[in-house]
């Protein structure tokens, strides 16, 4: 037997299912590491597992009166991307092949889809900002050599191109991982009820034996008096001679003489000249613009400080991070350092633009992302905003940032969007 390791990928990063539980209370809840730390989500976890509602009781039951405890590495935002890795690991541990925190596991699954009653599997939004925050496990499984597998909904499959360093797989339904994982799986993606035929009754015979004579005589009377209408409509009707008038010559009608036109002299028309057409020259192709992320550090010049920069409206020294490989930033040395100001290019045309800071390390200060980079107002042009770093650096910054453009709202719907990554370092 197998043991196989579930993650749910976040926007913060991917969260590992630790454990499930079943325990003798009213409602289902979502806890952080066996602690009594309640997620907001326990509420919806509840209905998607409690019949007729949800989905786990119909496929994995029956349990005796009760209800689940789910407990997991870390905090599960709003929204339903974790519903299929959740039926996932229910199955697992239906089997006794869910892996613990501490067991040693064959192969870990990172699964994000919505799930319908069905079985069916929606789309989600932000896959290609979840896949950025998985480095940090993409390269432990491949450090330990455990094998890494994720599967995304077949409508995400795009957002997961040009990664030829993992296998992603696109499903449609919940039974394309059960038989993945060789776990049993209903044949059919829905359980429809049958509704059976109604029955037909017989009336009991009333035993009154009067009635049935009276019934008799009706059904006799009705019989004569219809075989009597049929006779007498019958018989033929006889016909009343009708005199017929004389027919009236028609009149003579005396044709009225046509009058002759006398003929005219045909004029030859003059020759049309036709115009010759203005050829209009095609205007250029205006460019097509490409949105871009830049990274500045702030620094103080030698007439003001950091405390000045923050608390007023001088300008900063700017330097420009440029990548070394890939979307990684140079690192940059704390030393002079004030802060970061991060710019995202979006173009002439408006977008929406959904902003993702994920700090790995350390944290930064007043770092509050503005309405227009929360992915459901348009904007144009340049977008900026700045995060300051302490005054003391004790230990590394290290964060990632993940930008979505979209010609649509990005907040509650999957977007068609353009991602731009950028990583980076700040070094005491």
């Amino acid at each position: 037997m197998t043991l196989v390791r579930v993650f749910i990928p976040t926007t913060e990063g991917p969260v590992a299912i630790e454990r499930i539980t079943r325990e003798p209370a009213a409602q289902s809840a979502v806890c952080i590491k066996r602690t009594t730390r309640v997620l907001p989500i326990s509420a919806a976890y509840d209905a998607f597992v409690r019949a007729p509602s949800g989905v786990i009781e119909r496929e994995f039951g029956p349990w005796d009166r009760g209800a689940f405890r789910l407990d997991v590495s870390d905090a599960i935002g709003d929204g339903e991307s974790w519903q299929l890795g959740v039926f996932v690991a229910h199955a697992l541990a239906a089997e006794n092949r869910l892996a613990g925190p501490e067991d040693d596991c064959a192969e870990a699954l990172w699964i994000s889809g919505a799930l319908d009653s069905d079985l069916g599997v929606g789309p989600v939004g932000h896959i290609a900002e979840k896949l950025h925050v998985s480095a940090d496990l993409i390269s432990q499984h491949d450090s330990n050599g455990t094998k890494l597998t994720f599967f995304v909904p077949a409508d995400n499959l795009k957002s997961m191109a040009g990664r030829d360093d993992i296998s992603v797989t696109g499903v449609a339904g919940a039974g394309d991982i059960q038989k993945y994982l060789g776990l049993p799986h209903a044949t059919a993606t829905s359980q429809a009820a049958v509704v059976a035929p109604p029955v037909a009754t017989t009336e009991e015979p009333s035993g009154n034996g009067l009635r049935t004579l009276f019934t008799v005589m009706g059904i006799g009377i009705l019989v004569a008096g219809a075989g009597a209408f049929i006779y007498f409509d019958q018989q033929p009707i006889p016909k009343v001679p009708v005199a017929t008038a004389k027919k009236t010559p028609p009149p003579t009608v005396i044709a009225k003489p046509v009058p002759v036109k006398p003929a005219l002299a045909k004029v030859k028309p003059a020759p049309v000249i036709a115009p010759k057409p203005v050829v209009k020259k095609a205007p250029a192709p205006l460019p097509v613009h490409v949105p871009t992320l830049k990274v500045f550090e702030l620094r103080a010049t030698e007439d003001s400080s950091c405390a000045a920069i923050q608390f007023s409206d001088i300008e900063p020294l700017k330097i420009r991070l440029t990548p070394t490989s890939g979307d990684q930033l140079a690192d940059s040395n704390a030393a002079g350092l004030c802060g970061l100001e991060f710019v995202v290019d979006v173009g002439p045309e408006k977008r929406f633009v959904s902003a993702a800071v994920n700090l790995m390390r350390g944290r930064f200060v007043r770092n509050r992302l503005p309405e227009t980079l929360k992915g459901n107002t348009a904007a144009q042009g340049e977008l900026r905003w700045r995060s300051h770093i302490p005054k003391r650096l004790k230990r590394p910054v290290k964060y990632n940032i993940a930008i979505s453009i979209s010609k649509t709202a990005i907040v509650g719907t999957l977007a068609e969007t353009r991602t731009l990554t950028a990583r980076h370092r700040i070094l005491p």
